[in-house]
């Protein structure tokens, strides 16, 4: 009787042994949801950066926000990374149309709608941090925004915005030719009727 015991009191204390390893183990194998553009801390998965990447809602959006300004304002860093990118003199005007896109990409993911406000000083402001959550996509500082807080194309003519819906946005640039609904203008090509980038 003291044998089968000692046997079943063995066998509970292995279970219980054998279940802390397991919840260890399986803690250590579903590490927390990685944040776009940052590696998680235990986990070798890292979310795709990109238009509309598909990372975890958090007060950021799922951002990782390692850059706070002297404003106050936190910097989105993946995304100011591609704001970077604007005008760069290796690329096609056309990439700086791709950017915006992907720009606007992560504004969905962060807020559900493309920025509002119709005007594109009012659509900066709003991607610089004046927002309610005080973050910003592009740094207030950037080169391309100009004197009057509005994102300019390359030949310093302020970018079209459209809003066509709460999640659909047209943007184009005047081109060369400073001159808008020319042929000249640069938009993508293969966008709908109504045109627009749409999450």
């Amino acid at each position: 009787m003291g044998g089968r015991l000692a046997l079943v009191l063995m066998g509970i204390a292995l279970a219980v042994i054998g279940g802390g390893i397991f919840l260890m183990n399986k803690a250590g194998s579903n590490p927390s949801p990685a944040i776009l553009g940052a590696e998680t801390p235990g986990s070798t998965e890292t979310a795709q950066r990109g238009k509309y990447a598909d990372a975890p809602l958090t007060p950021t959006g799922g951002f990782n926000v390692s850059e706070r300004l002297e404003s106050g304002i936190n910097l989105i860093p993946v995304a100011a990374e591609v704001a970077e990118q604007l005008h760069d003199p290796e690329s096609e005007p056309l990439e700086d149309l791709f950017i915006i896109e992907e720009l606007i990409g992560y504004h969905l993911r962060m807020f559900d709608s493309v920025p509002g406000g119709g005007e594109n000083a009012d659509i900066m402001r709003h991607m610089t941090g004046g927002n309610e959550r005080r973050v910003a996509l592009i740094s207030p500082d950037h080169p391309a925004i100009n004197e009057s807080g509005e994102l300019v194309d390359r030949w310093g003519t302020p970018f079209h915005f459209h809003q066509l819906s709460r999640r659909k946005l047209d943007v184009r640039s005047a081109g060369p030719d400073k001159e808008l609904w020319s042929e000249d203008d640069v938009i993508i090509e293969g966008e709908d009727d109504e045109g627009g980038f749409e999450g």
